[in-house]
């Protein structure tokens, strides 16, 4: 399995377990889907959504998740399986967290399912989409409303 180190001296390591599919990766803000299974260096679990059956919901590169997982999320294709392994200072640091030791070095087995495109590209589309078909319906109204067309006697496409 290939590794990346995703952060200066392998703080956040990530080994790709099954590649996804060719593309893009999210981008800060986009809303991401992961399965994930959390463990302390021994092993432990201390946290799967797979074994709640319900996907983890977040936006990846704004600071909603642990920065290892921004780091680590915001670099696979959707449909990839990978393991990260995340350092204290990019993880929960010196503050113990639930079953979650201070200064613990924690692992993820990861797999994102599927993200959405940042809610201001979302917006932007949308915005693009509505002044596009503007554009068209004026065209179309100009089209059938110029003067040749009157004096032709029909609509589109009918010039004699």
């Amino acid at each position: 399995a290939a590794k990346v180190d995703l952060a200066e001296g392998g703080r956040v390591i990530k080994r790709i377990e099954r590649p996804g599919a060719p593309g893009e990766h999210p981008q800060p803000g986009s809303r991401v889907r992961v399965h994930y299974v959390g463990k302390l260096e021994d092993g432990t679990i201390f946290d799967s959504s797979v074994a709640r059956n319900a996907p983890f919901v977040f936006n990846v590169g704004i600071g909603q998740v642990i920065a290892g997982w921004d780091r680590g999320v915001a670099s696979m294709t959707r449909g990839e399986k990978a393991v990260l392994t995340i350092a204290p200072e990019y993880g929960y640091g010196n503050r113990a967290i639930g079953p979650i030791p201070a200064n613990s070095t924690l692992t993820f087995e990861v797999e994102l399912i599927d993200f959405d495109p940042p809610r201001e590209l979302q917006d932007a589309l949308v915005r693009m989409g509505i002044a596009l078909l503007i554009i068209a319906m004026a065209f179309v109204y100009f089209w059938r409303n110029r003067p040749e067309a009157e004096m032709a006697g029909a609509g589109l496409g009918n010039q004699q």
